[in-house]
């Protein structure tokens, strides 16, 4: 995949994040929405910083954070479903996206 794919898919994905974050707003759910809208979104900011890295050093480092975002997406995602303030067709929804950022 290539990484202006990745990347699109990864802006997807930040929308999706947002959506939720305002729903979360709305069930007065203001901890949880900023902790999955800092985590979810952070995946394509360090994505695009990635493009501009000064090193490869850099670069990985870019992605290596984009992926530990990533992974703290889905810590978030798995709560709100345990709590239940997302069911689970939502959630799968989500990971399936999370796990095509992880592959890359």
């Amino acid at each position: 995949m290539s990484e202006s794919i990745v990347r699109q898919k990864a802006e997807d994905f930040s929308v999706k994040i947002y959506r939720l974050n305002q729903r979360l707003r709305l069930a007065n759910e203001f901890v949880l929405a900023n902790q999955i809208l800092k985590s979810g979104t952070s995946i394509c900011a360090n994505l695009y910083e990635a493009k501009f890295a000064d090193s490869t050093a850099d670069y990985i480092s870019k992605l290596t954070i984009s992926l530990k975002e990533a992974s703290e997406t889905c810590f978030w995602l798995n709560l709100l479903h345990r709590v239940e303030l997302i069911d689970g067709s939502i959630i799968r929804s989500y990971i399936k996206i999370h796990t095509r950022l992880s592959v890359y």
